[in-house]
């Protein structure tokens, strides 16, 4: 989703699509694939996708762990 898309969508929807990874990720590969952009530069992006990651882990070890006991 390009940011033009995103500009259009009422400001309700858009602070949503903040807390959807698919919105870093769209933006990362757009970015590598179209201008060849390096980590310098995709750091805005990576830093939020790395902590969906961590939390997600997080979370499902937490369940794993209470599963076990």
């Amino acid at each position: 989703m390009s940011s033009i898309a995103r500009e259009n969508m009422p400001k309700t929807i858009q602070y949503v699509t903040y807390a959807i990874p698919l919105r870093y990720y769209a933006t990362i590969i757009r970015r590598v694939f179209l201008k060849g952009s390096g980590i310098d530069v995709l750091w805005p992006e990576a830093l939020p996708l790395l902590a969906f990651g961590v939390a997600v882990i997080s979370l499902a070890a937490a369940r794993f762990r209470k599963r076990l006991d």
